[in-house]
């Protein structure tokens, strides 16, 4: 196992700026920001003395906003034995427009970034949006939406991989009562398409599958690892309804490797605290969309295929004839597959204070 540090890398909004000044909501969340941040570092950095956090500002259009925020932000860490005292500021000579992409220049801006992360510093980048998300998505590989105020901390992977670890935000119950909202919507989306699937199979095993061919039976097996899926997003979202009170934390055991981890815990998005519970709420659904229900869609339209292709062949054609325990470890075979994959990708929802 690599005894390299682990680099880390943080991305921020500047905070809402009104009438020439920090807002005194934006001022008040950014001093409690500081403090969490300070120790988040006290205990990642305890063995580490020399890591440091170096603000880097940049900017689009718009200027005051950004400085400001890096002001109050390095006046609230000053006591803090992890902040490089120097800030450098790259909007001199940036040619980012603020609301049209300038991809050279982002591209460019992105690689400097990469470059002053190291082993022993990590820049903190303070600047606009949609800017602020253009570098994000670049280092992540998919869009990742930062409010004002908000601080995001991305840790490298192999490579120039990266991943978000945690944010900070403002969010408190308005937000997660938001995504809530939207979860629910995708929950009856869920609960109709597998119902919807259901009776397609159930239709496919009583009057299509006798005699069918190889074709046909696939689509049956495409079509039941859909309405297993559907049905497990429904019941992963139904988790997320769970005031965060209850989100229990698993012990972590010996695992051996990061997938035999998953298996027995799922997947961790971002760490919290300090994340907040609709940053958690977010991460966990869009994980369930990405990875159990899109899949169930896809073998939706596969049996559809499949059984198309079933009907166009010949009535002469043979039929695939299996004896009963083929079906059966057929279909534990699937029910194998499905329940490995589905606990591979569920969120985990743990809390590490």
């Amino acid at each position: 196992m690599s005894s390299d540090p682990v680099q880390f890398l943080f991305l921020m909004r500047h905070g809402e700026f009104r009438d020439g000044r920090l807002t005194v909501a934006a001022t008040k969340h950014l001093g409690s920001l500081a403090g969490r941040l300070e120790e988040w570092m006290a205990s990642e950095w305890r063995d580490a003395p020399d890591r440091r956090v170096q603000l880097v500002t940049l900017t689009t259009s718009a200027t005051d906003e950004v400085a400001a925020t890096a002001e109050r932000l390095a006046e609230s860490l000053v006591e803090t034995r992890h902040l490089e005292q120097t800030t450098e500021d790259w909007g001199v000579d940036l040619t980012v427009g603020a609301y049209e992409p300038a991809e050279d220049a982002v591209r460019t801006h992105l690689a400097d970034l990469r470059t002053l992360a190291t082993p022993t510093r990590s820049p903190l980048l303070v600047t606009n949006a949609p800017l602020v998300e253009w570098l994000a998505a670049l280092l992540l590989g998919s869009p990742f939406p930062i409010a004002h105020g908000e601080l995001a901390c991305l840790r490298r992977l192999k490579g120039d991989r990266w991943e978000v670890c945690w944010t900070i935000s403002a969010d408190g119950p308005d937000e997660a009562s938001a995504i809530r909202d939207k979860i629910r919507s995708k929950m009856t989306v869920a609960a109709a398409l597998g119902a919807v699937i259901v009776s397609l199979l159930t239709f496919v095993i009583k009057d299509v599958l006798p005699g069918a061919n190889a074709w046909r039976w696939g689509a049956a097996a495409a079509l039941a690892l859909a309405s297993v899926l559907y049905f497990a997003t429904l019941f992963l979202y139904d988790t997320l309804q769970m005031p965060p009170r209850f989100w229990a934390s698993r012990l972590s055991g010996a695992e051996p490797t990061t997938w035999a981890r998953r298996l027995r815990h799922g997947k961790r998005l971002v760490t919290r605290p300090p994340s907040a519970a609709a940053r958690v709420l977010h991460a966990a659904m869009v994980q369930v969309w990405v990875w159990v229900f899109t899949p169930a869609t896809v073998l939706v339209g596969v049996g559809v295929v499949l059984l198309g292709i079933g009907a166009a062949e010949p009535s002469s054609a043979d039929p695939l004839l299996l004896e009963p325990w083929q079906v059966a470890l057929g279909a534990l075979t699937l029910g194998v597959l499905s329940t490995g994959w589905i606990a591979v990708h569920r969120p985990d929802l743990g809390s590490a204070d």
